[in-house]
Order: C-alpha cells, then sequence, then structure tokens
C-alpha cells in the first residue's frame, strides 16, 4: 500500500516477532534482536500511528509497515491532520514525526484522557508537546542517537561544500554562465586544524568519519575527562576562545544547556583566524547571530548553517545576509532512506512499554530544555 491507502486503517494480521538490527557505520549489521510485542488487549489501548502519507512511507516502508501491523494488530494508523474527531484524544499511546503537533493538555491521563505514552519517531518533540507535558507525567520517548552516524554525514557535507564553494561554482556556472575552473575560492580539509565544540554522539561519530582526511583535531567539552578526548586523537581545549584560536574549522556540535545560551559570541568568533570556516549542526540557541553577522563579514569567515536560533527561518532573516553563507532547513538529520531505522525503534520502544519496560531515549524535561 502507498499513500494515502495506508491511511485510516484498522488490520488484524496474524502476531510474528520483529528483528531489529542495528548497524554502524559502514552499514554492518552490530547486532540483532528479536521481540515479540504484547498486544493490546483493547483498541483503546492499541498505539495510534499518526503520519502524513510521506511520514508514513519513509518510516515505514512496506515490509517493516507490515511487520508493525501484524504485531500491533489493534493498532488504528492515521492522518494526523486528517484524523476523525475523538481518535487522538481517546489514545492510550500515539506514535508519531513531524507533523503530529500541538497535542493539548487535556490528553493526558493525569488531566483525565487517555494519554500516556508518546513514541515520536524525531529528535525534538517541541512541535507536539510542552515542557508541562513531561512534568505532569506524560512518558515520551525519541530517536535519541540512533541517527548520529548520518547526522555527522550531513556536518561533513556542509564542511566540505563550503571549503569547496560548491554552491558559489554552481551559481557562477548555472545562473551566471560562467566556467571558472581556476577559481582561488576552493580548499582542502585534509591536513587542516579541526576544532570541535562538544563530545557526544554526533562529534564522536563526526571525528570518526573525518578522520581519512588526517586532521589535526581539538576539542572542548566541559566536563568531559581528558582521557576520552584524547583517546579518539584529539587535543582537549580549556576554553571556547582558546579553541577558536588554532584551528581552520571550527565545528559546533555542543547540547543546549542554560549555561551555554549563545555562548559562541562575538568574544568566540573574533578570535577565529581570517578566512576559517564556522559551521553549525549542533542547536541554533548557542550562536548569537547578530555577533555571527558581523564577525563573519569583519573576518571574511566561511559559514556553513543547518539550525537557527528561530525556525523555521524567515525570508530575509538577517543572518542569510551573511557573503557566500551556505544555509540549510535544518536537514543534516536522517536522509529519507534512512528514517526506517527510526520506524524500527520505534516498534522496539511499543514492545517495551506494552511488556512494561521502559522505553529507549526517553525525553526528561532537562532533554526537553535543550531541544531545537
Amino acid at each position: 500500500m502507498k499513500g494515502a491507502a495506508i491511511m485510516d486503517v484498522f488490520m488484524r494480521m496474524n502476531f510474528v516477532p520483529i528483528a531489529v538490527s542495528t548497524y554502524n557505520d559502514k552499514n554492518e549489521v552490530l547486532n540483532t534482536s528479536t521481540y515479540s510485542p504484547v498486544r493490546a488487549a483493547t483498541d483503546r489501548q492499541a498505539p495510534v500511528f499518526a503520519f502524513i502519507p510521506s511520514e508514513a512511507e519513509d518510516f515505514y516502508p512496506p515490509q517493516l509497515r507490515g511487520k508493525a501491523m501484524a504485531n500491533f494488530q489493534h493498532g488504528i494508523w492515521t492522518n494526523p491532520e486528517e484524523a476523525p474527531d475523538g481518535l487522538l484524544e481517546s489514545a492510550q499511546v500515539l506514535v508519531g514525526a513531524w507533523r503530529l503537533r500541538d497535542i493539548p493538555l487535556e490528553f493526558l491521563k493525569s488531566r483525565g484522557g487517555n494519554l500516556e505514552y508518546l513514541c515520536l519517531l524525531v529528535g525534538s518533540p517541541k512541535r507536539a508537546i510542552t515542557r508541562k507535558h513531561l512534568e505532569e507525567g506524560l512518558l515520551v520517548s525519541n530517536w535519541g542517537n540512533i541517527c548520529s552516524p548520518v547526522v555527522a554525514e550531513g556536518a561533513l557535507a556542509l564542511i566540505l561544500s563550503r571549503l569547496r564553494d560548491t554552491h558559489w561554482h554552481h551559481d557562477e556556472l548555472v545562473k551566471h554562465g560562467v566556467w571558472n575552473n581556476m577559481s582561488p575560492r576552493s580548499v582542502t580539509l585534509i591536513g587542516k586544524r579541526v576544532a570541535i565544540h562538544g563530545f557526544g554522539n554526533l562529534a564522536r561519530a563526526l571525528i570518526e568519519l573525518i578522520k581519512p582526511f588526517k586532521v589535526q583535531l581539538s576539542v572542548h567539552a566541559p566536563g568531559v575527562p581528558v582521557e576520552l578526548i584524547e583517546a579518539v586523537g584529539a587535543r582537549p581545549v580549556d576554553s571556547l576562545v582558546s579553541l577558536a584560536e588554532d584551528c581552520d574549522v571550527f565545528v559546533e556540535m555542543e547540547a543546549l544547556r542554560p549555561d551555554n545560551y549563545k555562548c559562541i559570541n562575538r568574544q568566540v568568533l573574533s578570535h577565529l583566524p581570517k578566512g576559517a570556516l564556522f559551521v553549525n549542526v549542533g542547536r541554533g540557541a548557542l550562536v548569537d547571530e547578530e555577533d555571527l553577522v558581523e564577525v563573519a563579514r569583519e573576518r571574511e569567515l566561511k559559514v556553513a548553517l543547518d539550525v537557527y536560533q528561530q525556525e523555521p527561518l524567515e525570508h530575509g532573516a538577517p543572518v542569510l545576509s551573511i557573503p557566500d553563507g551556505l544555509f540549510m532547513p535544518h536537514t543534516s538529520g536522517p536522509t529519507k532512506d534512512s528514517r526506517h531505522i527510526c520506524g524500527a525503534l520505534g516498534l522496539q520502544n511499543l514492545s517495551r512499554y506494552y511488556s512494561g519496560q521502559k522505553p529507549l531515549y526517553v525525553v526528561g524535561p532537562e532533554d526537553f530544555d535543550r531541544m531545537t
């Protein structure tokens, strides 16, 4: 089934186990777990899979969708934008992605409703809920760190594209008809000094990807033991200013916390060498965009951004005025052909929930505060 045909179906099929495999960045199977989810006793208790057609196709391609329908035979599949009255409101378990939005607090069991568990197949739940939902007991899980290799790949693509000025050459050739293959603008990543702010799953995945480029790595990650940073061949740095002073490429990948809001400001950016590359694939709120616009012009910085203070970014936003900036609309996340991994994780978490286990990658209030 494709498109709208998979929506609003109510299927009862044979109950079969699911095998979910975990892969490394080389697409090699690390381990495979088989589990048999507990079937919900009633339709009300069964999960409601709320996806627009394109999301359903990406997260649950035919084979995986068939297993989902078989294992959760009382489950209901619906389009959240066209759901029948009362369907989402009556759900005990909701499974969704980006287009599942604005869940009223009144849906929560703690408020007299039914909703106990929100199984998200994406990163941030802020489109769907507020911090208050978590404080009032809603169980929420997301994609956790399973997408880190794919996001790191997106970060590497930004780095290479901006260093090679692919967007500029594209415009010269397509828009202006200029064949300029002798441009001095392009530079290589090989052997460069790469500074990374952060040392989470995403940063460590990027470090593995850029090792073949024989870069000189430095990392600033407050609270992380220096031995862990040194173990991956990087040099620990004790301040953001020191990190900025000694690099050709600065990559922002830190998690957002109350104490580092807009920590990448003029004081830090002004210490970047003239012509250095600044990349942000972490959190938009880590960067003072007004300072970035000014310093980028003053220091002739190369800039590549995938996240912003305010998303979606408005047309004509000041940050877009950075000369020759490479701007992406927060697309370094899972690619269309990798989203089935998140769908499989969702089935595993449903299994854990119905069998009385804690789902993987539960989102708490403090996690919520760090998200975009």
